[in-house]
């Protein structure tokens, strides 16, 4: 957790599944340009899921399951880009202080999408 990482001096990383269970150097870790990355990756998604989008035929489900409604895919055809950046929390903030800030913020800006629960 990011409370701990003070008292551990661990930071939480994504590394490969063969990287378990070892320490890893500054030179093992590889930078990603992540805006490039998700773009590549949905364009991929929507040409695999196409097909599905276009085709509002109901999927088979078994007796008493109530189907799901036709996905019409997402509301654009290319990779919107990352979601816009926040001010940062002050340093001495908790992450879970941090997370309730946002939460009002998302509430606040009606961001949080709590009309759609």
């Amino acid at each position: 957790m990011l409370s701990e990482q003070e008292a551990g001096g661990l930071v939480p990383l994504l590394c490969w599944p063969d990287a378990l269970g070892r320490p890893l150097g500054l030179d093992h870790v590889d930078a990603v340009r992540l805006e490039e990355v998700l773009a590549t990756d949905f364009a991929e998604y929507r040409r695999r899921r196409l097909p599905f989008w276009m085709d509002p035929t109901p999927v088979p489900v078994p007796e008493g399951v109530e189907p799901w409604p036709h996905d019409p895919g997402p509301p654009f055809e290319q990779w919107p880009g990352l979601a816009p950046q926040i001010a940062a929390a002050s340093a001495d903030t908790t992450p879970e202080e941090a997370a309730a800030s946002l939460l009002a913020w998302l509430v606040e800006t009606g961001q949080a999408g709590l009309d759609e629960c």
